[in-house]
């Protein structure tokens, strides 16, 4: 899950092959980013500006038939968009 610049959560569904785009302060699912493959795991800003709206997929836990169906999974996809995200927190593990 991530947020943009105008307080709009993204958060990606996995096994539901999309990212929703939700208004926090209407409560409300207001428009998705649709993925050729079910196994959306995560999403972040990048690029320039922070434009760039990144999205992985995973390839567990398809099975070999899912896998043939949907061949893009575990691949990372990218979106260009209007309105930017945050610059992502990085932690340091000890």
């Amino acid at each position: 899950m991530t947020i943009d610049q105008q307080g709009m959560l993204y958060i990606a569904l996995f096994k539901g092959g999309v990212v929703a785009k939700i208004d926090p302060f209407q409560k409300k699912w207001i428009d998705s980013i649709t993925l050729p493959t079910s196994t959306v795991t995560s999403c972040a800003f990048g690029g320039e500006n922070l434009k760039t709206l990144f999205m992985t997929t995973a390839l567990a836990p398809l099975n070999e038939y899912e896998r043939h169906q949907e061949p893009t999974a575990g691949y990372m996809f990218s979106i260009d968009l209007e309105v930017g995200g945050y610059k992502t927190n990085i932690f340091k593990t000890t």
